[in-house]
């Protein structure tokens, strides 16, 4: 019994350590950071850095594709005022997605970047949802979430 229970124990850590391991090795990693242009107003940079080999769909690509593009939503707050629409910017490649076709796609890294208006205190958060592909196949969309609070 105490041998069956060690067993079970250790298929439980070597699962689970190989759950951190894919998670750590997903092709798109995410961070943010605040930029101050003028008084209450500042820049959010989002950085998302890409596998090499991996992709994510261009804002400007007008052609019709099972590729979603990025959505970035934020919380609704008195305290907050987005200035105009979220701007990428970054690598753009024109690429062949087996079952898709060729895409305007971005590649490496991409720069996606919100102006705002914002008093110190002011909390931001949000979510945004997004979907990466090679060449030969897409992952399943993934949403993650983002918040923080304004510092003069």
């Amino acid at each position: 019994m105490l041998l069956r229970k060690c067993l079970v124990l250790l298929a439980v850590l070597v699962s689970g350590g190989n759950v951190v391991h894919a998670q750590d090795n997903y092709p798109a990693k995410w961070r943010y950071n605040l930029k101050r242009t003028a008084d209450k107003e500042y820049q959010l940079v989002f950085h998302l850095e890409l596998s090499r080999g991996w992709h994510i769909r261009a804002h400007n690509d007008r052609g019709d594709s099972l590729m979603m593009l990025p959505v970035f939503a934020f919380t609704p707050n008195t305290e907050l005022q987005l200035k105009g629409e979220i701007k990428p910017q970054g690598i753009l490649e024109n690429v062949k997605v087996d079952s898709l076709g060729m895409l305007e796609v971005y590649s490496y890294n991409v720069l996606y970047t919100q102006a705002l208006a914002a008093k110190a205190g002011t909390k931001i958060s949000g979510r945004y949802t997004y979907q990466v592909c090679d060449n030969s196949h897409c992952l399943p969309a993934k949403t993650e979430k983002f918040a923080f609070i304004m510092k003069e």
